[in-house]
């Protein structure tokens, strides 16, 4: 009988001793002999190479069609693709113009008297330039399709700079890091450490980043012939327009069996205004002009869902109300011009999560009540209801104990939106900071024993100041003056696509936010 070894260790222990190990670790141990390379290639594939997050890079993507022709193809359920981009943002005075909402980079310039900075700073530039051209001539597209070709896909996602793309649900914490694969060769050849973001844009050039991203991987899936039943989109850190659910009717047999197909959906959008409007006849025959046009008729293909997640969303044109509409009984005979987009009928819906969100609460009543026959978990989170007070807040828990006959799970926390988001107050027993969580069979007792309580007349109003007096609060070491620079560089942000001087605007929105980084470290 031989003497123990590592070899005789039972699977199971040897699976636990190396969940304490990094990925370097995991390929040493992995490489010092046969057995322990095919015992501990399972557990290693599951770990590290279920859910990636690709850039959009060739050599990034080159690793992701690698991946899908080798043996760990068929490990490989969730992918992630991120919407930054390379930026070439080194100032001339050797100062990063990256905004400190986004990642800090170390960044070296020309005017370093360092010849291997000056190499690694043409390198960090060459990148940029390469990718710019990948992008543009559809090279990114092409490489998605070849290896979406040999993966079994459960799950697709669109990240942002500073989002994490596993998120899932309120249930699930962070998975993986937000890093994408690919950052550390950067950091390898010009010393550049890209964390949560790749550069900092406008918001025309982050909307546009997001639409193509969305409309580039929906169509390398159809191309591909793969059908994930999940498809996440988690730009709330960047912005995002209606744009991006636009898919010409030429491409309708690419991308309608893939929404059709789909079974969840996650979004977490800082949706701006469309630059594609629409008009549309509402039902009493009143024309009326949409944001959200493309976002409608992509959520009308999709059928399917039972997992439906709206996050970061600012419903000012009336989306929610839609959403909640009932299925028209008659067809639509007006001009085709103006036909609505059909409101969508969830009929399997199971969990519904609305997070961030502003909205009317009545309307989201109507969305409850029109999926009630299945909705079992509703997760509402950190939203604000327009013309909302007590009565308003006691209406809508009434209603919910109402119309959510199905519900086993549900958790409530909202505001009244206004000058100030004034909390909601919700006391019962299952209620903790005011917000209220239950799972279990006796959902509307315990919705109809809830009681709710604003927020103090007083809670924003000082009596000891004169509101009157603006200039003089202004001037007042009262004032807050890093958080006046940063409302400013906002108000510019907002500004500059509307006043057509971009580069000028940034320019001083960089200025400011220089001077409000120094401002708050003296």
């Amino acid at each position: 009988m031989s003497s123990p070894n590592i070899t005789t260790i039972p699977l199971e222990i040897l699976i636990h001793i190396a969940s304490y190990l990094n990925a370097e670790e995991y390929g040493a141990v992995r490489l010092t002999c046969k057995h322990l390379e095919v015992s501990l290639f399972r557990t290693f594939a599951l770990q590290y190479f279920s859910k990636i997050q690709f850039m959009r890079t060739e050599f990034s993507l080159q690793a992701l069609i690698d991946i899908s022709e080798s043996r760990l193809s068929s490990f490989l359920k969730h992918v992630a693709i991120g919407t930054g981009i390379i930026s070439n943002l080194g100032a001339s005075d050797g100062i990063s113009r990256v905004a400190p909402r986004y990642a800090s980079i170390n960044f070296v310039t020309h005017t370093d008297n360092n010849l291997e900075k000056q190499i690694k700073y043409n390198r960090f530039s060459q990148l940029a330039a390469d990718q710019e051209v990948f992008i543009h001539t559809g090279l990114d597209q092409q490489m998605l399709i070849r290896a979406f070709r040999n993966l079994d896909l459960e799950r697709v996602c669109v990240c942002g700079p500073c989002d994490n793309a596993w998120i899932g649900t309120s249930e699930e914490p962070f998975i993986v890091a937000t890093t994408s694969y690919g950052t550390s060769q950067i950091f390898r050849e010009t010393s550049v450490k890209l964390t949560s973001s790749i550069g900092r844009t406008t918001r025309a050039t982050e909307m546009s980043l997001t639409s193509k991203c969305v409309q580039s991987l929906l169509y390398a899936l159809g191309e591909s012939g793969s059908k994930p039943k999940r498809f996440d989109i988690m730009t709330s850190s960047c912005s995002s327009s209606d744009q991006a659910f636009h898919f010409p009717t030429f491409m309708d047999k690419t991308i309608i069996p893939i929404i059709s197909g789909l079974e969840a959906i996650h979004w977490d959008l800082d949706l701006h205004h469309n630059q594609y409007k629409r008009l549309i006849s509402t039902p009493g025959r009143v024309i009326c002009e949409i944001d959200t046009y493309y976002l409608r008729k992509f959520l009308s293909h999709a059928p399917q869902i039972k997992h439906l997640h709206l996050g970061s969303l600012y419903d000012h044109d009336g989306l929610f109300e839609w959403i909640g509409m009932p299925a028209p009984t008659e067809a639509y005979d007006g001009p085709s011009e103006f036909e609505p987009p059909i409101s969508p009928m969830f009929s399997q819906l199971r969990e519904l999560e609305i997070v961030s969100c502003s909205m009317h609460a009545q309307q989201l009543l109507k969305v409850i009540r029109k999926h009630s026959a299945t909705l079992q978990k509703l997760y509402v989170d950190d939203t604000s209801f327009f013309d909302f007070d007590v009565d308003a807040a006691t209406r809508f828990i009434k209603g919910l104990a109402q119309v959510g006959r199905h519900l086993k799970d549900v958790h409530l926390s909202f505001f009244a939106a206004g000058d100030h988001d004034s909390p909601i107050t919700i006391t019962g027993r299952y209620s903790r900071f005011g917000t209220f969580s239950y799972k279990g069979p006796n959902m509307k007792e315990e919705l109809e024993a809830l009681k709710v309580i604003g927020p103090s007349p007083n809670q924003y109003h000082d009596e000891d100041f004169d509101y009157t007096d603006e200039d003089e609060y202004y001037e007042s070491d009262d004032y807050d003056q890093f958080n006046g620079f940063a409302e400013f560089g906002d108000y510019l942000q907002e500004q500059e696509h509307m006043l057509g001087f971009e580069d000028f605007f940034d320019d001083i929105e960089g200025g400011l936010i220089l001077a409000a980084s120094w401002t708050q470290g003296n």
